[in-house]
């Protein structure tokens, strides 16, 4: 299923729970990922700050959409649409 690429500033949170947002595969997007037990995994190269639990940086030319995502126990899946 196809959904309409993001737009503006989008944010995400929650206290216990895995994130999976879907994003097309030419977005541009910065993202400001976190999560205090968990992982983040991100299906597309990010120009900035990665590591097993957090991601800051830039997709693409970062000029579409500023996501934010984060939960204090569970994952982040950032997907390839």
């Amino acid at each position: 299923m196809q959904y309409p690429a993001p737009a503006g500033i989008c944010q995400f949170g929650l206290g216990t729970g895995n994130i999976v947002l879907r994003l097309p595969g030419d977005i541009g997007a910065i993202v400001h990922l976190a999560t205090g037990i968990g992982e983040v995994t991100v299906d597309f190269p990010v120009d900035g700050n990665v590591s097993k639990n957090s991601v800051e940086g830039t997709i693409g030319a970062g000029d579409e959409v500023e996501i934010s995502a984060q939960t204090a126990v569970g994952s982040i899946h950032v997907l390839r649409q």
